[in-house]
């Protein structure tokens, strides 16, 4: 289902400053804004996003059989895929957990990948080190770049047909500079772009935007 997201300035600002409207439909937009939630009398400005009650941590972190589902599983499996996972964590504890072959560790452990690569036709990987832990540059790209470095090793030499990589919005540098994240994602893509060049992998790059979802 689509739901409506609440107010937020971003969307009022990006079409103001577009050039479609007329200037009348923009006076009228502003004058919707400033009878909104998003103007602050007491600031005599606007707010990015509105003051809204939230839920507490106990509220945001208790997570049910269907929130702890990872959707991409649960349509494979629904399409009758037998699935496999690879993670950081010891095991699923949602109800994937009874429905798939997990692995457990390190994104840059060869043997493992190797294993986990055997008899695959399509790898998804999504596996990264968050652009919100910038603090540890050096763990970053060792993620984001050699993981994906020793992930497309294994599919190559696993014989998997295709990799479909979530990379990221911040990897596109035609509107402005790079982040340390961005930067990774980038390289990450080339690398598995190369080997398509190549013919020795197929390759679908995806870059999302902010994901919006349970307990954002």
């Amino acid at each position: 289902s689509v739901d409506p997201l609440y107010p937020m300035l971003e969307g009022q600002v990006a079409l103001l400053s577009c050039g479609l409207l007329t200037p009348a439909e923009s006076v009228r937009l502003l004058q919707a804004l400033y009878a909104s939630r998003l103007y602050c009398p007491r600031r005599h400005s606007f707010l990015l996003y509105p003051d809204r009650p939230l839920p507490g941590f106990f509220a945001r972190n208790r997570l049910d059989a269907e929130a702890l589902a990872l959707p991409l599983v649960r349509r494979l499996l629904a399409l009758g895929c037998e699935v496999r996972t690879l993670s950081r964590r010891v095991a699923l504890v949602g109800p994937d957990a009874q429905e798939t072959q997990h692995f457990q560790g390190d994104l840059r452990d060869e043997a493992l990948l190797a294993r986990a690569c055997e008899g695959v036709d399509t790898v998804f990987h999504l596996a990264a080190y968050a652009h919100v832990n910038q603090h540890d540059l050096e763990q970053m790209r060792a993620t984001n770049v050699e993981g994906t470095r020793a992930l497309l090793t294994a599919a190559q030499q696993s014989g998997v047909r295709r990799i479909v990589f979530f990379s990221s919005v911040h990897a596109d540098d035609t509107q402005k500079a790079l982040t340390a994240y961005g930067s990774a994602k980038r390289e990450a893509e080339e690398l598995l772009l190369a080997a398509a060049r190549e013919g020795k992998i197929e390759v679908c790059c995806l870059r999302p935007a902010n994901v919006y979802g349970l307990g954002m």
